[in-house]
């Protein structure tokens, strides 16, 4: 079926339109990952929030499937159109908050605040979307100390399934929809983010460990009090012989896995910035080519791919060493006070997505609520909004009446 494109054109859209024998079709449409891999029929490059309200309009007019690109890195594919957000890159930085484009990288804000004494809870590498990242939940560096990046979302503008324009502040279940589940609410053209204080230095990289250290270190972390502390781990083939291996992405404190003797050692201090680029050479912006999916080690490590390039994690969990909690989530007594749609400040120990030979050493714990950004396919919005689900789909209701927003997660 071909496409109105002229109903677009004539509704006085201003943003590129790509097709797939474009040159910037590939740029406009890749994932990081290969799962699941559609071949949408056009790109569209909006290049205002106006531009953004027309293309909605049409989409949902025309009964048309689309999805929305921010860096590429998550549930951002379709068969029909992907709305990518490559020109809305708006970056207003201050000492208290930034201001910040969906289509913007982390690499380009990380860079604009290097010079000031605080940062913003962002990607953990540079090339990952901004918009994605937040609506998502977004795991930082910092998330021990401050919380997931969500809780740092001030206000954003919005373009809602009718085209109409919309600030977040001024609506509390819309503002509560974005901070974790906004995928499914609207298109986010400007994110209003909280700014926090930063280590002048860090201490962190990567350490390597042979596959039969898997439960080892994954003990180990589960162990780790230390708020300052942040770490991931994956599994990973490494050159020359390209077998499988134990990858550990962390920051400070790392006896407990020197102890472990990794036979590859890449950490030093260095400042915040430097720590985000030391973890690309090791992980690789889209199309890396890499699964998101849950095994067990052995099976985990037969579907890792066998390629000369490839140095990155192919499936990386995160486990953080306490609950993630913060002011914006907590009331004085410490419970959850409902202000964030992904709830992700339970007092038990939280394990993000664990394949099961973590699921295994944290018996105790928890593996509820999943992450967001990590959704995988055939999963329950249950198991990952909990009892927020409820109130979510209320909000879905009354903003999205037809259904157009359709993520990964079905709400």
């Amino acid at each position: 079926m071909s496409l109105p494109i002229n109903k677009l054109t004539s509704s006085g859209y201003q943003g590129e339109i790509i097709h797939p024998t474009d040159e910037l079709y590939t740029a406009s449409t890749q994932t990081w990952g290969e799962q699941g891999k559609l071949s949408p029929k056009l790109a569209l490059r909006p290049k205002s929030t106006l531009d953004v309200s027309k293309a909605i309009v049409w989409l949902t007019t025309n009964n048309i499937e689309f999805a929305v690109r921010s860096g590429g890195c998550g549930d951002s594919q379709s068969n029909g159109v992907i709305v990518d957000m490559a020109h809305l890159t708006k970056y207003n930085p201050t000492t208290s908050s930034v201001h910040i484009g969906p289509g913007q990288t982390w690499h380009k804000a990380y860079t604009a605040l290097a010079d000031k004494p605080v940062t913003v809870l962002g990607g953990r590498v540079g090339y990952v979307g901004v918009g994605g990242f937040i609506l998502g939940g977004g795991l930082s560096y910092l998330a021990n100390l401050y919380g997931i990046a969500a809780d740092s979302l001030i206000d954003a503008e919005v373009v809602l399934a009718d085209g109409s324009i919309v600030r977040a502040k001024d609506d509390e279940d819309l503002l509560f929809a974005l901070k974790g589940a906004g995928h499914a609410f609207g298109v986010v053209t400007e994110l209003i983010l909280k700014a926090h204080p930063k280590p002048s230095t860090v201490y962190g990289g990567v350490l390597l460990f042979p596959i039969t250290s898997f439960t080892a270190l994954s003990e180990k972390m589960c162990t780790i009090t230390d708020k300052k502390v942040n770490a991931m781990m994956g599994v990973a083939r490494m050159p020359p012989d390209m077998n499988p291996a134990v990858l550990v992405v962390a920051m400070k404190a790392l006896k407990w896995a020197w102890d472990l003797g990794p036979i590859m050692d890449w950490t030093r201090s260095m400042s915040f910035e430097e720590s985000i680029k030391t973890q690309e050479m090791y992980i690789h912006p889209p199309p890396a080519g890499a699964l998101f999916q849950q095994h067990n080690l052995a099976r985990l490590a037969n579907r890792t791919p066998k390629r000369p390039r490839f140095y990155g994690a192919s499936t990386l969990r995160t486990i953080l060493p306490r609950r993630i909690s913060s002011p914006s989530t907590q009331t004085k007594h410490g419970k959850e006070d409902k202000r964030s749609a992904w709830p992700h400040s339970s007092p038990t120990l939280h394990i993000i997505n664990c394949i099961e030979a973590m699921e295994k050493v944290a018996e105790k714990g928890t593996v509820l609520p999943r992450y967001p950004n990590y959704n995988l396919a055939g999963v329950p919005a249950e198991e990952y909004y909990g009892d927020n689900l409820e109130r979510l789909r209320g909000i879905k209701k009354r903003l999205d009446k037809g259904g157009v927003f359709k993520t990964g997660i079905k709400i």
